[in-house]
């Protein structure tokens, strides 16, 4: 409770310096701020922000400036966007597991810009000549071993979970529809153009994101709607539980309307966490009696595992089955990880003949699937299999189990418990 008291009072601070630095240098139209990195204030992290780095005004730059090679967008706000320069290399899954701690460790300095510039400079830029697979999954499923194996083919890149782009959801309610598309729109694009940049090979983008119920943002854009595949990863039920619950031993144990709870503002964590998972729902009409069910999210209310793994569960798995009418099997498919981990060869196969046979694979990139597929996909994090089993877990409580497996049948989706079970369009 100290801690995370200290961890809000230091970001206080870090806002409260930042504020005093931009309205000594605001930023002006057609200017980028450029700033020196002090200090990081915390590792690990879940998302980068602004507010992770103590930091002071250098210099004033042209705007244009951020389309150069090795910059990467970290946070978008209501009026500005923050960019970090990272020289190394972020996307490198071996050493960062995931992007968004891979260019906070990466990043050299910091520049900020004016969204409205942001948005004018991408909107006058063409989108670079790509691919993009969404990576999406129900978590715990070896999403993160999937894009490693997709990193290990030629001309292919992976960004997992730009966390940019997800969090854009929280600006909804606070620029016009029009500033909200474009600002998705171009989020996308400058990732595209600084993988591009930095390896003019790439020929295909796979982004790893944290769930489906961010599936609202690839409504757009339609500039390069055929230029973009949907892999849907997923694992039987039982295992996916059990995972979640290693992961996030502390969690089950920190009830929303615990005093604890109440402090760290639960509720509204949830809210957050879930609302695009509603704007997905609202952003497809044949998506709306989904919606409905969001209420179902109070079912166990006194478990937050219960909240980010068990509901997530039953959401996903029926948005996904929805999407499947909508999008056709060649561009909309789903890789179940126990096929994955078994024989990954012959799943890629499959991969490549769905997709129209965009990538090959020689007997050396064989070799290579079949050792990464042996690795730990995680190992430098705090989810690696080493670190998981060291925890003390028990077994999922029974009373979660049942109530899951309840709404689970009363959803109609009773067959997803069995564990040979297939979604549609499983390769």
């Amino acid at each position: 409770m100290l801690l995370d008291l200290f961890i809000h009072l230091r970001a206080f601070v870090v806002r409260f310096l930042i504020r005093i630095q931009e309205i000594l240098h605001p930023i002006k139209s057609g200017q980028a701020l450029q700033w020196k990195i002090i200090q990081r204030t915390k590792d690990p992290i879940g998302r980068v922000e602004d507010v992770n780095f103590v930091s002071f005004f250098h210099r004033k730059i042209p705007a244009e400036t951020i389309l150069g090679p090795h910059n990467i967008v970290a946070e978008f706000s209501h009026d500005k966007v923050t960019i970090l320069h990272c020289h190394g290399n972020p996307y490198d899954m071996e050493k960062h597991p995931f992007f968004y701690n891979g260019i906070f460790q990466e990043a050299e300095y910091k520049v900020t810009v004016k969204l409205q510039d942001f948005n004018g400079l991408l909107d006058e830029t063409p989108w670079p000549d790509l691919k993009v697979i969404w990576l999406w999954s129900v978590g715990r499923c070896g999403s993160t071993l999937l894009g490693n194996l997709f990193t290990s083919l030629d001309g292919f890149r992976t960004i997992s979970e730009p966390t940019d782009i997800f969090m854009i959801s929280k600006l909804k309610h606070r620029l016009s529809e029009a500033d909200y598309r474009r600002t998705l729109d171009n989020s996308l694009k400058y990732h595209l153009i600084q993988v591009k940049n930095r390896w003019p090979e790439t020929k295909f983008v796979v982004i790893k994101t944290r769930n489906l119920g961010f599936w609202y943002i690839t409504k757009s854009p339609e500039e390069i709607s055929e230029n973009i595949f949907h892999i849907f990863l997923y694992r039987d039920v039982y295992p996916v539980l059990r995972s979640y619950f290693a992961a996030s031993n502390a969690l089950p144990k920190l009830g929303a309307h615990s005093l604890v709870g109440r402090m760290l503002n639960v509720d509204w964590l949830w809210e957050e966490m879930t609302q695009p998972l509603i704007d997905t729902f609202r952003s497809h009409p044949e998506l709306k009696d989904l919606e409905s069910r969001i209420s179902l999210r109070k079912f166990a209310h006194c478990h937050i595992f219960a909240k980010y793994g068990i509901t997530g569960l039953l959401y996903l798995h029926a948005l996904y089955r929805q999407m499947t009418k909508q999008i056709p099997s060649e561009r909309l498919f789903a890789v179940k990880y126990e096929r994955l981990n078994l024989d990954p060869i012959s799943q890629f196969e499959q991969i490549a003949s769905t997709m129209g046979d965009v990538f090959s694979l020689d007997e050396n990139t064989k070799e290579k699937l079949t050792e990464i597929s042996k690795q730990d996909s995680q190992k430098n994090s705090a989810l690696s299999r080493e670190s998981v089993k060291r925890r003390k877990t028990d077994p999922v409580p029974e009373q979660i189990m049942v109530q899951f497996e309840a709404e689970m049948t009363r959803s109609g989706q009773e067959e997803d418990l069995k564990p040979d079970f297939l979604l549609p369009n499983t390769i």
